[in-house]
């Protein structure tokens, strides 16, 4: 059975929940069907791994733009890889907004500040 046909008041004559799953009976067949229900304590664990990631990831540039400000030392940092690096990160906070996506908006946020640090850093002290 396809989503479209569960909503479909026709074909479902009876359904039962229980804590995981919906149980539907298709009345054309007489068989029942069982649906995982997408609860919603799962999407909400899912926004804590999400939100963990961002901080993990965000974290990671903490210390090479404290080094670069405390040092001015760039001579090893790839210019191109920090170019492209803060086009993606601006691409993915603009995708994140789009979707309303709290853990991608704040991740790449805080990570294109660092980041942009650096490429300014670079970018000075050749």
């Amino acid at each position: 059975f396809s989503k479209t046909q569960f909503n479909n008041a026709s074909y479902v004559d009876q359904c039962i929940k229980t804590t995981n799953k919906l149980l539907v009976l298709d009345k054309t067949t007489s068989k029942w069907y069982t649906v995982l229900k997408q609860k919603g304590d799962i999407m909400h664990a899912m926004h804590y791994v999400g939100f963990l990631a961002a901080v993990m990831t965000t974290i990671s540039f903490l210390p090479q733009a404290l080094r670069t400000i405390k040092t001015k030392e760039t001579k090893d940092l790839s210019l191109w890889m920090y170019i492209f690096l803060n086009t993606g990160l601006a691409l993915w906070l603009i995708y994140g907004i789009w979707l309303h996506s709290w853990p991608i908006i704040l991740a790449n946020a805080i990570s294109l500040v660092f980041c942009l640090i650096i490429l300014g850093m670079k970018m000075i002290y050749k």
